[in-house]
């Protein structure tokens, strides 16, 4: 059966179908409370753990807390430091490692190590040295919990002190002040080498001594008996020609043994020749004297516009007009905290300052962008660093571990 209606009608029925439509496609788009995808809610973004079980439970920086492990293991680091309440860290990642083990494992740098592990093919994380376990301090920055609101409106950035860290510095005849507290005694790395050669040279110095206190009472009692058998004009002019200072009798060298007593000196049996015999041929090139310092690091945490455009899709390179547009999308430009880390006496903080002394030298401070920002832990916050803020994609700059080596080291074996 075929029902007619006029066109006021119909129009009627399409408009009232089309609200009862919308009022039930509105209900069905209705959340329930329970309806949560990928986990649980939690409002203020805190995680229930501390920053080092955090950072080992994620994949891109796991291995970071195994060499924090092995520095608490070996004693380098105490583990209240990493757990202690109200503690930033800034964590380097897994590219970070890879390219520390890379650089150790290039052409510039397998000598070094080769000295020390000659059976092993390649350089690994397990064959860091004492320095460079004790160095992980400088990510580890206490009694400040710096996050993304601490850092809102502070355009000068927040300055941070890690704690204090061992490390030598290579400077040979390094100044030495005992009455300076601050001064550190000179020390000496030690290397198998260096060892023998150590050895060899504590022989030889006992030995020679010896021999000069002898050669030189030898020629004590000589120039006595001679003067003792001059006239006395030979004696004026002996004087007049030495300063007026006239030969004492000699005595036998002595020295103090163990306990404390008076021995004559041991006169050595070898001629001069068969003592100079005993010096060891020249150093070893790895023997250098070296400083052992206190220092910590200083770094400026900043919250910084991206370089992403607030018009443009990711997938359009930055650029408005490219790629897959959506509506509203990146109306305001993203934000991301900045870590810099100061490397010499004074703060590059521009990118100019910086090109000026070279992306990696020495003296350069290091400038990156997070991986991960302001994760909120049980004991703190972490922040995963991750690249050089040249461009976002400049993994060349993924030297955060130690800081360690420079493009020119990244040849293969």
């Amino acid at each position: 059966m075929v029902i007619l209606t006029d066109n006021k009608t119909m129009k009627k029925i399409i408009k009232n179908c089309a609200i009862i439509f919308a009022l039930v496609s509105l209900t069905s788009c209705q959340p329930a409370e329970n309806d949560v995808i990928g986990g649980t809610i939690n409002s203020n973004d805190f995680t229930h753990m501390t920053s080092m079980e955090w950072i080992a439970q994620e994949e891109v920086t796991a291995n970071v807390a195994a060499i924090f492990e092995m520095a608490v293991e070996k004693g380098y680091i105490k583990q209240e430091e990493l757990d202690a309440p109200n503690t930033t860290i800034l964590c380097p990642t897994q590219y970070a490692i890879n390219r520390f083990v890379r650089r150790h494992n290039s052409v510039n740098h397998q000598k070094e190590w080769k000295k020390f592990y000659p059976e092993a093919t390649e350089w690994t994380i397990d064959m860091m040295t004492e320095e460079e376990l004790q160095m992980m301090k400088m990510y580890i920055f206490p009694d400040a919990v710096i996050d993304r609101a601490a850092l809102e409106g502070d355009d000068d950035g927040v300055e941070l002190q890690s704690l204090p860290f061992w490390r030598t510095v290579n400077k040979p005849n390094p100044a030495y002040n005992p009455d300076d507290k601050d001064s550190k005694e000179p020390q000496y790395l030690y290397t198998p080498e260096y060892a023998e050669y150590e050895a060899a040279m504590a022989v030889y110095n006992e030995v020679k001594g010896r021999f000069d206190l002898w050669a030189a009472y030898d020629d004590a009692v000589e120039l006595w008996n001679e003067w003792n058998t001059m006239t006395e004009e030979e004696k004026k002019d002996y004087l007049l020609q030495n300063d007026n200072i006239k030969p004492t009798e000699p005595k036998t060298p002595k020295t103090k043994d163990e306990n404390g007593n008076e021995v004559e000196v041991v006169r050595p049996t070898q001629t001069e020749e068969q003592i100079e015999e005993l010096r060891p041929a020249t150093k070893p090139e790895q023997m250098y004297q070296t400083m052992v310092v206190e220092e910590r690091q200083t770094v400026r945490l900043t919250l910084d516009p991206t370089n992403i455009n607030g018009n443009a899709a990711y997938e359009g390179a930055g650029i408005p007009g490219v790629g897959y547009q959506y509506s509203n999308f990146l109306l305001s430009t993203p934000e991301i905290i900045h870590a810099l880390f100061k490397r010499g006496n004074n703060w590059e903080v521009t990118p100019e300052e910086r090109g000026k002394l070279q992306y990696e030298g020495n003296e350069c401070d290091q400038y990156y962008c997070m991986y991960i920002s302001d994760v909120q832990t049980s004991t703190g916050v972490v922040h995963a660093i991750y690249v050089s803020d040249i461009t976002y994609n400049e993994r060349l700059h993924s030297h955060t571990l130690l800081f360690y080596g420079s493009r020119a080291d990244d040849a293969k074996l």
